[in-house]
């Protein structure tokens, strides 16, 4: 497997002594078959693709002699574009060591499984991928900079996000329905979470904590403060409500009810108990 963005190496000396190429955009648009009208020098001979060393895309068809040579190839129309590198690319193992092909592949070569994404089958099974592709055929997506947060790879600079994850690379962490009460949604473990004030609770810190707590089916409606049911009061809820005063030292231990000191009894403990 080879990339369009791979590194390069092998910078030959000899690409310093050809004379300066016009700008890549003055470029003619070469035939199908370009025959050369200068010296090249092939590594063998037959058809081969001639792909531009930053996109992988095709720029033409050349017929190539029984010249060969163990030094380089290279064709002037190509110049331009492999001077965008810092050097040639290595021709691996079909070149002699030390010997730059610059991007030169076989037609006859057969990839199985094929290339995917506009991949090249450069030699047998040997795919060379298109930027943004990588994997013996070209099948994996490559996003730069990665997804982050456990986001995949959909296609180049496209990542599919996990719940609680948005923008371009999953870099940006959204808590479904927000967080309320100054709550701030961040990533906990790979898991969009919000974290609360102190005195705020719950999945988006909807609930209101009261440390004393609401009794009798109070609740808890702020922080510190409970709304109680008919019939109790206090910060805690924890206080019935007589309508009608106890008496005679009487407690008001439940909505209107008394509990009432001897001698007396009755709703109100207004009734003293006779003697006998």
């Amino acid at each position: 497997m080879f990339h369009a963005n791979m590194d390069c190496i092998d910078l030959i000396q000899s690409l310093e002594k050809q004379p300066q190429p016009p700008p890549q955009g003055a470029l003619p648009a070469p035939p199908h078959h370009h025959h050369p009208g200068r010296e090249v020098f092939p590594v063998s001979s037959g058809d081969f693709l001639l792909l531009h060393p930053s996109t992988a895309s095709l720029l033409f068809t050349l017929h190539l002699s029984n010249k060969a040579h163990p030094a380089m190839f290279f064709a002037p129309l190509l110049f331009a574009s492999l001077m965008s590198l810092a050097g040639v690319c290595s021709g691996g193992s079909d070149a002699p060591r030390g010997v730059a092909v610059g991007f030169v592949f076989d037609l006859k070569a057969k990839c199985e499984p094929p290339c995917e994404h506009a991949g090249v089958c450069i030699r047998n099974n040997t795919c060379f991928c298109s930027r943004g592709y990588e994997g013996e055929t070209c099948q994996y997506a490559n996003c730069d900079p990665k997804c982050k947060n456990g986001g995949v790879c959909l296609r180049p600079g496209k990542c599919r996000c996990p719940p609680g994850f948005g923008g371009r690379y999953c870099h940006k962490v959204t808590c479904d329905g927000g967080c309320w009460n100054g709550g701030e949604c961040t990533a906990v473990n790979g898991v969009a979470k919000c974290i609360c004030p102190s005195s705020w609770a719950g999945s988006k810190c909807q609930e209101a904590i009261c440390p004393q707590g609401c009794r009798n089916g109070g609740l808890c409606v702020a922080p510190g403060i409970c709304s109680c049911t008919e019939g109790w009061l206090g910060g805690a809820c924890h206080m019935a409500v007589c309508s009608q005063p106890c008496l005679h030292g009487g407690k008001c231990v439940s909505p209107n009810k008394c509990r009432c000191r001897p001698p007396f009894s009755g709703p109100r403990c207004e009734e003293r108990k006779k003697s006998h």
